[in-house]
């Protein structure tokens, strides 16, 4: 019994150092995806802007 509680014991230590570490990390990753977001945004925004002034715009 005291072999299996060392053992959870130390697989509960690594999982909860595992997810400090995410913890930590994740809102920079957020933040980093954020500004690549933006970025793609305006250029589907300037291509929609292109498409409807297009005067090849067949009908």
């Amino acid at each position: 019994m005291n072999v299996f509680a060392g053992t959870l014991g130390l697989i509960l230590m690594v999982f909860l150092f595992v997810l400090g570490i995410l913890w930590i990390l994740v809102p920079f990753l957020i933040m980093g995806t954020n500004k690549r977001l933006d970025k793609l945004i305006r250029r589907v925004e300037d291509l929609e802007r292109a498409s409807k002034v297009s005067p090849n715009k067949k009908k």
